[in-house]
């Protein structure tokens, strides 16, 4: 508890940092924000420490998604897409709860009010051991596929921002067959942008 505590300190102190220097960005009566027209955006999963430390009813903190680490890099609206996740932990190994996740894609966003905006795209995934998903069971046998993903993202400042995604996969080489798999919107990313510099001429 005290070093989700801590983390959560550190966390708050990043946030601070960047929400000093809002010049890669400009106003306008569109949206809140406008965005560099190249950038990158890097996700952590935060639902395993928020449910630690507001537990939210649920037992298990590692049920939080498939993805804990993400990134998008967006030229104007679109973007290439690659998160990863696994828990391959000595406990794990032992229980048959070890489970490995990668998917790679493009996404399209599009702001909608202020701060907020919406994408949808296209993602290309393989799985080992199951989506870190509450009530699912785990697969002994990987599964891979594609599918379609729709997501909701609000810019706490112009560097940093909280979004959640949603997913109808369509899965081969389980221990089923071939599979229809929903992912819920259980995952809660911190994102931080990192402008693209540009490259210096000769």
């Amino acid at each position: 508890m005290k070093k989700n505590i801590l983390l959560l300190g550190a966390l708050m102190m990043v946030l601070v940092g960047f929400s000093q220097d809002d010049s890669i960005v400009e106003l306008t009566n569109e949206s809140k924000y406008e965005l560099p027209e190249r950038y990158k955006m890097i996700g952590l999963n935060m639902t395993p420490l928020l449910t630690q430390l507001i537990p939210f009813n649920r037992s298990n903190p590692t049920v939080a998604g498939p993805y804990m680490m993400t990134y998008r890099s967006y030229r104007d609206n679109n973007a290439f897409r690659f998160g990863l996740g696994a828990n391959l932990s000595d406990e794990s190994f032992n229980n048959s709860t070890a489970t490995f996740n990668m998917r790679m894609g493009w996404e399209k966003k599009k702001s909608f009010y202020e701060s907020w905006s919406y994408s949808f795209g296209l993602d290309f995934f393989i799985s080992g051991g199951g989506f870190n998903l509450s009530n699912a069971s785990n697969s002994e046998s990987g599964v891979f596929g594609t599918g379609v993903v729709w997501g909701i993202e609000y810019f706490v400042n112009p560097k940093v921002s909280l979004n959640v995604e949603t997913a109808f996969y369509l899965g081969a080489g389980g221990d089923d067959g071939p599979t229809i798999l929903f992912i819920p919107p259980v995952g809660l990313t911190l994102n931080f942008l990192v402008p693209k510099r540009a490259r210096k001429r000769n």
